[in-house]
């Protein structure tokens, strides 16, 4: 069959990729194509060079191809310092043009003939308005990227793709044994909707090439009756003005393959930065010399868009949450501005000006308020006093031969491995080189790592759902039509359970021992005696985000009093739910009426707003212990399967392994440890939080 081919042929291109991975003229390649590119780390002075990472971090991650902490990484490669990298110090700089997005033209993709290059593949569509485009932008990217794989030696991107990991860690990758493991968790529904989403959208481009493909053979057939040249205007004049994507450009509906759409998916996921960049629809055709860019004077800061891109060799910095760990940003450069010579071009008499910059350096030396560059000049592309450490006898920030990380951002534990594949702690029995989880014994020999969450910023989730019984009877619809507002959702039970006959139902995993658990224990604190309206077999529920840096979100305010409100409080927040829900405008208005001298005599025009008390604290806490109890039932249960099926799980991990090997799965063993270690820094992150809560009654 058609699918059965394909996916075999998915497999060994698969395969071969991996191959070629492990060739080392996949680096030379890729090394020269960034010499081309004008970014490669030598001829730029640029501290850095592409290493593998060792072998201990390849241990966690080998079966992923993804690399030691993030799938970011090429399988176990990243950036190693090639001196000394003192604090304040610029380790790259990546210029807008040489950066994979299709809302510009990649530096090698323009100029080697007078003809403009094809356009981006469907669904880009130049002629969208920006609202219609934004929420397109990401599917965008990956379709180019897939459409630049199917290319092949045809794309001049193919050294920075055959770079890239040919699978991820990421739950897309994930078998469905895998995705349940996630029960023990708060996201088993995100990643079941994860791979339903990406389903769907595969499903959705691959109708859109059909149609695009038929309605240029259309077009084609036309223009030949007509005597034209095929472009459909009938000029016969094949316009240079106008590009246009053939059939030779646009990836045929047979090679779109689903591995093929869910690789570029992952590969956006775990990669993509939203890069500004000038639209140049706005500039002065034909202005210095070149009709693809304007000059300075026609652009405005209105100018600057946004859309999702790929950074080479930026991308394959790793993770670390430490104060060490580089930041980055992109900086819009005055287009006018020839005297930077980041490009080489830059200065020339009719050259394009520098659109923008990605700027990446190590943090301000500790304790110090100095910024711009280790010479303290602000001269962000100057480090000729990069090694001034050594005078003052100061540490640098990174060694020579160490590897450089970068800070992902403030993501949350969960946020890292649904877009990079991993999680920053646990423990797992995995093998860990940080000073703080690893050490070597006597014989020199690496010890196990301890058990701890190295995500400084971390979050959980905690669900709180509305009471099934009532201490009035109606008041149930008048805390939905609240519930409506302040986000909850509805879920029922669809006959199904983990482990259990007909598993795998999406929402009925997140109501059966979780939310109906959780609509009894408001239903007790609130003292309820009447059945609600509902069904019994539906909960109403929220998911809340929570983290010790802020005790008492203003979402968690709302449905804590939602959910335990009597008639009273509930009428208030009928009455004021515009003010729950638009903090940030409310403390404007509270200080703008203070400052006029109207607030209400006692303080803020919100002195009337409800607050939390007692009988909420009692509910958080009740909703933390079952969430504890559940981890612990979770891993207890995980830990006797273990014992009991160990031939079963090891035939089904062999097997899962093989599919790994051709790039359709993750390893299941992989993917259990994975979530030992989200399961871990959820409850740590809980239970900081909830002290955090608590200590603010």
């Amino acid at each position: 069959s058609e699918s059965s081919s394909s996916s075999s042929a998915a497999a060994a291109a698969a395969a071969a990729a991996k191959e070629h991975r492990d060739d080392s003229e996949v680096w030379d390649r890729f090394s020269e194509w960034l010499k081309l590119c004008g970014i490669e780390p030598a001829a730029r002075g640029f501290p850095v060079e592409v290493r593998k990472t060792p072998s201990q971090l390849q241990s966690s991650s080998s079966s992923s191809s993804s690399g030691s902490n993030s799938s970011s990484s090429s399988a176990g490669f990243g950036l190693f310092a090639t001196r000394d990298i003192d604090y304040g110090e610029t380790v790259l700089e990546i210029p807008v043009p040489v950066m994979l997005c299709p809302y510009f033209e990649h530096r090698l993709m323009n100029g080697e003939d007078s003809a403009p290059p094809p356009p981006p593949p469907p669904p880009f569509d130049p002629n969208r308005s920006a609202e219609e485009d934004a929420p397109m932008k990401p599917l965008c990217l990956v379709m180019m990227i897939a459409n630049e794989r199917w290319k092949g030696e045809r794309s001049k991107v193919r050294p920075y793709l055959d770079a890239l990991p040919s699978t991820y860690s990421t739950p897309l990758y994930w078998s469905r044994g895998s995705v349940l493991e996630l029960y023990r968790t708060d996201h088993l529904k995100r990643a079941v909707s994860l791979q339903m989403i990406t389903v769907w959208e595969y499903l959705q481009m691959r109708d859109l090439l059909k149609r695009t493909h038929a309605e240029r053979a259309a077009s084609a057939e036309v223009g030949k009756k007509g005597g034209g040249d095929g472009d459909g205007d009938g000029d016969g004049d094949n316009d240079a003005e106008t590009a246009t994507m053939d059939d030779d450009d646009l990836i045929p509906v047979e090679s779109f393959t689903y591995e093929l759409f869910r690789w570029a998916t992952a590969a956006s996921h775990t990669r993509q930065n939203l890069i500004p960049y000038f639209d140049r629809s706005v500039g002065k055709k034909g202005a210095g010399g070149s009709d693809a860019v304007a000059v300075a004077a026609s652009y405005g800061a209105e100018d600057v868009r946004q859309a999702y891109g790929l950074v080479p060799l930026w991308d394959m910095m790793n993770h670390e949450d430490t104060d060490r760990a580089c930041k980055s940003d992109v900086s819009m450069i005055d287009p006018g501005d020839d005297d930077d010579d980041d490009d080489e071009n830059n200065g020339k008499e009719g050259s394009p000006p520098r659109q923008g910059v990605l700027v990446c350096r190590t943090p301000a030396q500790p304790n110090s308020n100095k910024g711009g560059d280790a010479d303290g000049d602000d001269d962000i592309g100057d480090n000729a006093d990069a090694n001034a450490n050594a005078d003052t006898g100061k540490a640098p920030c990174f060694r020579k031969g160490e590897e450089i990380k970068m800070y992902y951002g403030d993501r949350s534990s969960a946020q890292l491995l649904f877009h990079s594949g991993f999680v920053h702690g646990g423990g797992g029995g995995r093998m860990r080189r940080t000073s703080s989880s690893s050490s070597r014994d006597d014989a020199g020999t690496t010890t196990t790592a301890a058990a701890e969450n190295l995500n400084r910023n971390d979050r959980a989730v905690i669900r709180i759902a509305l009471p099934n019984m009532e201490c009035t009877p109606g008041l149930d619809r008048i805390r939905e039509m609240l519930a409506a507002k302040f986000g909850f959702r509805a879920y029922g039970d669809q006959g199904g359970g983990v482990g259990g006959s007909g598993s795998g139902s999406g929402s009925a995993v997140v109501r059966p021992h979780v939310g109906m658990v959780l609509a009894q224990e408001a239903a007790s604190i609130l003292g309820g005696t009447h059945e609600t309206n509902r069904k019994r077999e539906e909960v109403i529920l929220t998911d809340v985000s929570v983290s010790p840096r802020e005790a008492r979100s203003d979402e968690l305010r709302r449905a804590l009093l939602l959910c335990l409100g009597d008639r009273d409080e509930l009428t208030h927040l009928l009455r004021n739910a515009d003010r729950y829900l638009a903090p940030k405008k409310l403390e404007d208005d509270s200080a703008a009426a203070a400052a006029a001298g109207k607030n209400n005599g006692d303080g803020g025009i919100d002195d009337d707003l409800l607050e939390l008390g007692e009988k909420h604290r009692r509910l958080v806490a009740r909703i933390v212990e079952g969430t504890r109890e559940r981890y612990d039932a979770a891993a207890a249960a995980v830990a006797a399967s273990k014992r009991e099926n160990a031939e079963t799980i090891s035939s089904r991990t062999e097997r899962s392994g093989a599919a790994a090997t051709e790039g359709l799965w993750l390893d299941e063993t992989y993917a259990r440890t994975l979530v030992d270690d989200l399961a871990y820094c959820d409850r740590i992150t809980l239970e900081r939080w909830h002290d955090a809560f608590v200590s603010t009654f």
